[in-house]
């Protein structure tokens, strides 16, 4: 840890000497930051697919009552 410097009043980061870049040493925050990332991209795309659904359920109502007053 001779190239990096522990940055005062946060113990979970450091400064890259070489680099100047700070970066954060807590394997298990970055972890746990990882996994709440893609459960937020999961959920986001499950709505995106439910928007699409929805739409879709939309258009096939709009085309029955279309047939519905034309046949």
């Amino acid at each position: 840890m001779e190239d990096y410097l522990p940055i005062k009043g946060h113990k979970d980061f450091v400064r890259d000497l070489k680099t100047g870049m700070i970066m954060n040493i807590n394997k298990n925050k970055i972890r746990r930051q990882e996994i709440l990332l893609n459960e937020k991209r999961k959920e986001r795309e499950e709505i995106e697919g439910l928007k699409s659904d929805v739409q879709e359920i939309k258009a096939m109502l709009q085309q029955l009552l279309e047939n519905g007053t034309n046949g």
